[in-house]
């Protein structure tokens, strides 16, 4: 998620201009021979890069980056990439490129277009194709930010040409008030013959170098521009990350370049650009108003402050130029009833304020979560934005943008972005988000309500209770698809394993109000229960969800972590229901416990009553890779613990007998 908002009517007067001025976008961009201040680099051939690991049938050659940042003058960011279509997959993969900028604060230069063939340079600067067009790459996520793409389609490309081009971007976001920050991935999954990094700094404030997995050797130099920091790597060997691992993993050696000394000027800089959103004129304190006439505990109007900013203001987010991280003042957007994540933060805030209770942005990053403790301080390094507070000396993370979540504060879901820079005065670190899981995500409850003879079909009633965040995927859900589209999706999973399966009753809904949990209901008929066998019939049962949890990885040889869904608390109760006298079992208690999750399965026989229960918990959030061995006899143990046959033998006159066995 990004951050940001503009007014309608701006918004509105850009969108006409665009779309009804060819000669705007045309002088968004022009082609010049790079600055003085650009270092040329000589093309060199490859090695030892081993082409099979290729990808669209281009080679690398030369990734060359460049920035200036001269104390007074606009900062630039020259570009070179230099690749050769080894086939035609190549030559459609490069044979058109888009160059993207912001038009608010940014101009764009073409440097060069040149393909080699056969050792000929052929400049294609006048034959290529070149149209500036509105991109607007995050339009499925419902962020518009105003960026353009000068698209060049180039004439005359064939298999084995080599394709050199270079620009330049000048000028940076003013939203950073002049502050500098970069990175740059070093290595890479497929080859890259050539690379170059360099960083010309002009300032006199200090610029903090900092690597990330690995080391790098950066070539410290003085030149009439300032200090020059260069990298220079060739055929640096591939790093190739395994499937499934968390999100918050990356194996990748990454430079990073910052202006910023410490979270502290972090804070300070998102500070003033917070404070002057939040306000209280009447509109915000009617809302508040009403809240407060119909809740007395503070938990409470905080639980209804957030579900109006939830519900009442849906996600949209314009975010051209400063307004990437400017947010739009809480009144305006209460009037608009649209904003992103820190305008609906701002005026969640704002409610609160109004309600004399207090609290603060706080930013986040969904994708680093909590390897963001590792990184260097900058303040590109967010994309989302959130509000926390204290309340009973509890602190709580509440994520506004968050659709259809319910129940009381107690009970809300909190989200868990690793770490959280606090905008507030005083804040100079990164505050841990990690919480200890209390509630169970889901609570199943099998119900089979088993007939005295095999040709009857039996009855099967399920409910499943779902809490926080599961609760809020499964309403999204049913409100995107419609219930009765859900239903039918439930029908055809148990169809997978169920033989005879019939609707006996349509899927029904319920909600808990305190807990926010969500609760379906499905009955079913089975007329093919029993699976004939040499010895009789049998049935199993599975603690399906529990099952699932633990899942074996695709790529078991791995030298990268596995993700694992934590936090994860399930209860199961299977309850088989025996028309039939004479059925005998024996109670029976286990546990499986290591450093991965936890099992507790109980058999109890009462009443022709069995009933089964497993009580699942996940104890951290991945694998390590040199675990892999023992999560997976650890997985064996759980699916065998979590699977329940039983077995009734039948007459020799294919009569079933009234008893089983285990």
């Amino acid at each position: 998620m990004k951050w940001n908002f503009l007014r309608l009517s701006a918004w509105l007067i850009a969108l006409t201009l665009l779309i009804f001025s060819h000669n705007i976008f045309a002088q968004q961009y022009k082609i010049d021979k790079p600055a003085n201040w650009v270092n040329t680099h000589i093309i060199e051939q490859p090695k030892n890069s081993d082409i099979t690991k290729v990808r669209d049938g281009t080679l690398y050659l030369l990734l060359d980056n460049q920035s200036y940042i001269p104390s007074r003058q606009k900062q630039q960011r020259y570009t070179r990439l230099v690749m050769q279509a080894l086939n035609q997959s190549g030559v459609d993969y490069i044979s058109q490129l888009s160059l993207d900028f912001d038009p608010s604060y940014e101009s764009l230069t073409l440097n060069s277009l040149t393909i080699i063939r056969n050792n000929e340079h052929i400049d294609k600067l006048d034959s290529a194709r070149m149209t500036v067009i509105q991109s607007e790459s995050e339009l499925a996520e419902r962020i518009y930010n105003g960026s353009l793409s000068l698209n060049i389609i180039i004439d005359d490309m064939r298999s084995g040409d080599i394709l050199d081009y270079s620009y330049t971007v000048t000028g940076s976001n003013p939203i950073y008030a002049n502050k500098f920050s970069t990175r740059r991935t070093l290595n890479w999954s497929v080859p890259v013959v050539q690379q170059n990094m360099r960083v010309l700094w002009g300032k006199q404030t200090p610029l903090h170098i900092n690597t990330i997995n690995g080391t790098a050797d950066i070539q410290e130099t003085l030149n009439k521009y300032g200090k020059d920091y260069s990298i220079t790597l060739f055929e640096e060997p591939l790093l190739e990350q395994n499937s499934q691992t968390p999100t918050w993993y990356d194996p990748y050696t990454q430079v990073y370049f910052s202006e910023f000394d410490d979270w502290g000027q972090v804070v300070n800089w998102a500070y003033p650009l917070y404070q002057s959103a939040i306000e209280t004129p009447s509109s915000i304190l009617d809302i508040a108003k009403k809240i407060k006439a119909k809740h007395t505990k503070t938990s409470d109007k905080i639980a209804a402050a957030l579900r109006f900013s939830q519900d009442e203001v849906r996600y949209l987010g314009l975010e051209m130029g400063t307004n990437s991280h400017q947010p739009t003042s809480a009144s305006e957007t209460l009037s608009l009833r649209y904003g992103d994540c820190k305008d609906k933060t701002v005026l969640l805030i704002s409610l609160l304020k109004a309600m004399d209770i207090e609290a603060f942005p706080a930013l986040v990053d969904t994708e680093e979560t909590k390897r963001l403790k590792e990184l260097p301080p900058s303040a590109s390094v967010f994309n989302h934005v959130i509000v926390t507070l204290k309340q009973n000396g509890k602190r709580y993370w509440l994520d506004p943008t968050v659709s259809y979540q319910r129940g009381t504060l107690e009970y809300l879901a909190q989200p868990d972005y690793g770490y959280a820079l606090i905008i507030d005065k005083g804040e100079s670190a990164l505050t841990s988000m990690a919480q200890k899981p209390v509630h169970t995500n889901v609570s199943v409850e099998d119900n089979f309500f088993i007939a005295e003879k095999v040709s009857e079909s039996s009855r099967f009633e399920t409910q499943y209770t779902y809490a926080e965040f599961e609760a809020i995927n499964r309403r999204n859900n049913i409100a995107s698809s419609g219930l009765n589209s859900v239903a039918k999706s439930y029908f055809e999973y148990y169809q997978g394993f169920l033989n005879g399966l019939s609707i006996n009753e349509a899927m029904a809904i319920s909600e808990q109000e305190k807990t926010g949990n969500l609760i379906t209901k499905e009955s079913y008929l089975i007329s093919e229960f029993w699976e004939k066998t040499d010895e009789g019939y049998e049935a199993s049962f599975y603690a399906s969800e529990i099952q699932n949890s633990v899942y074996e990885p695709k790529q078991v040889n791995r030298t990268d972590p596995l993700y694992f869904d934590y936090p994860n608390i399930i209860n199961t109760t299977i309850k088989l229901h025996f028309a039939e006298k004479g059925w005998g079992f024996d109670s029976d208690q286990e546990e499986i416990d290591n450093d991965y999750f936890n099992l507790k399965t109980t058999t109890e026989f009462n009443d022709n009553v069995l009933t089964l229960s497993y009580n699942y918990y996940a104890k951290q959030d991945h694998i390590k890779a040199d675990q892999i061995d023992d999560y997976l006899a650890q997985r064996k143990k759980l699916i065998s613990a979590t699977h329940y046959p039983i077995l009734k033998y039948a007459k020799a006159s294919e009569t079933p007998q009234t008893t089983a066995d285990v």
